[in-house]
């Protein structure tokens, strides 16, 4: 059990992502009280944040309603608009707001390694040729993927260059495969994710909310959430 076990309002918790979600804060010793069927906030049992793992169109009714009744908001919803991201933004200017593209410790350990691979290229060497990869199953209505949009920024962001292409594909077993191709010099490297149980995002979500339920004001992502418990992992390990 938790130190402080948390009262967490799930919002889509009867979908895959929320069945996982919600099996994995029960095993951390954490209370889901499911939203109603139409995302109404449980009203009995007043819950410390609340996590949304509906599709992206109850993202802005559920950010109204974390910010009335003032609750702190990890969004997992995938092909956010604008105007959803809009109301994130909205709500994280008076509450903590998670928005978690991709919720896994894989996807994140991924960009570290390409922010990696980006650095240690030498200079007077080509610039490789970047394409990011992504497969879901046939489940997944938005191509491409808000992970595989995010590699794609990385790179981006890292390079100056964006990648030649960004493709999609949409079939086979669950549940995704994300990768990245460089190809310079008559060489081609490859560096991939694939997550074979949403369990993973489970997992990711427990962390994510733990995180969230102490932190302040603002917009955070999941990959502020796994570099800070990465340093105090590190300074418990320098200081043990």
């Amino acid at each position: 059990m938790p130190d402080d076990p948390l009262r967490v309002a799930l919002v889509g918790a009867t979908g895959r992502l929320g069945t996982a979600v919600a099996d994995a804060c029960r095993r951390a010793g954490h209370l889901v009280l499911p939203a109603g069927p139409d995302g109404a906030l449980p009203t009995a049992d007043r819950p410390d944040l609340v996590v949304d793992a509906a599709p992206a169109t109850a993202t802005e009714r559920t950010a109204a309603r974390c910010r009335a009744a003032r609750l702190p908001l990890l969004s997992c919803a995938s092909g956010l608009s604008g105007n959803h991201r809009a109301a994130l933004r909205e709500l994280a200017a008076e509450q903590p707001v998670l928005r978690a593209a991709n919720l896994s410790l894989g996807h994140w350990l991924q960009r570290q390694a390409i922010a990696a691979l980006a650095r240690a290229f030498p200079a007077g060497a080509d610039r490789p040729e970047a394409v990011v990869h992504e497969r879901h199953t046939t489940a997944k209505k938005d191509s491409p993927s808000a992970s595989a949009l995010g590699l794609a920024e990385l790179w981006t962001d890292l390079t100056g260059e964006p990648p030649a292409a960004t493709a999609s594909l949409r079939g086979g077993l669950p549940v995704s495969e994300h990768t990245l191709i460089l190809t310079f010099d008559h060489q081609t490297l490859t560096l991939s994710h694939d997550v074979r149980s949403l369990a993973a995002a489970g997992t990711g979500a427990v962390l994510g909310a733990q995180w969230l339920a102490r932190a302040q004001a603002g917009l955070w992502t999941m990959d502020e959430v796994y570099e800070d418990l990465a340093r105090r992992s590190r300074h418990v390990d320098q200081n043990g």
